[in-house]
């Protein structure tokens, strides 16, 4: 028989968490919910004991961003797997949940045996987007291409300075480099990743996971 493996969920209504809990207890999948909160404040306290190695995280919750809080669970836990399970739509959130570093994102929609492919996906180091989910970029599509460009180390500095929210001005003080040599390393980045922002180049080096080589 497979191992039992613990789910936590984060959710504002327990009404929800029980359906979760019978679906997969109805499903006969391997796992089960083994631990639960209805507030950010309650899960902070509560997975710091849980041996969930799944977590699925709503981002509407009373008091706190749940965008925010899935990034300080992926800094403070890297060895679990954040699934955002929500109903929200909206583009721009969604996709800052993406750089948060979420593992998934699937709508409170999808079918139960949906939300455990998906489970099953990120447990085998996958990133996953989920049916029905409204972002303006395709992982599937991206992740097939073979000839994907790479980055410099200068580039991948820039990049994370950029993505932690400083300006391009910060971003050559921290590295000790002219203003100029960033703007001209990011327009080098526009038209090695045929892009014309920061938000789209963005979209491709996480996607392509370029980061994190």
């Amino acid at each position: 028989m497979d191992k039992i493996i613990e789910v936590f969920i984060i959710d504002d209504h327990p009404i929800y968490i029980d359906g979760i809990k019978d679906a997969f207890y109805k499903s006969n999948t391997k796992y089960c919910i083994g631990g639960s909160a209805t507030s950010i404040k309650a899960a902070r306290k509560k997975i710091k004991k849980s041996f969930a190695e799944v977590i699925l995280l709503d981002l509407k919750l009373p008091g706190e961003s749940g965008g925010d809080f899935c990034a300080e669970l992926k800094k403070n836990f890297p060895e679990k797997k954040v699934i955002v399970l929500t109903g929200e739509t909206d583009n721009e959130i969604l996709f800052n949940v993406w750089l948060n570093q979420a593992d998934a994102i699937v709508m409170k929609y999808a079918g139960i045996h949906d939300l455990i492919s998906v489970i099953n996906s990120v447990r085998k180091g996958e990133r996953v987007i989920g049916k029905y989910v409204p972002l303006v970029f395709n992982s599937d599509d991206l992740s097939k291409d073979n000839n994907k460009p790479t980055l410099t180390n200068k580039e991948k500095q820039i990049l994370l300075l950029l993505m932690s929210g400083n300006t391009r001005r910060e971003a050559s003080e921290k590295l000790f480099i002219a203003q100029e040599t960033v703007n001209t390393h990011c327009k080098n980045m526009f038209t090695k990743f045929k892009v014309k922002n920061l938000q789209s180049l963005l979209r491709k080096v996480i996607d392509y996971k370029l980061l994190n080589q």
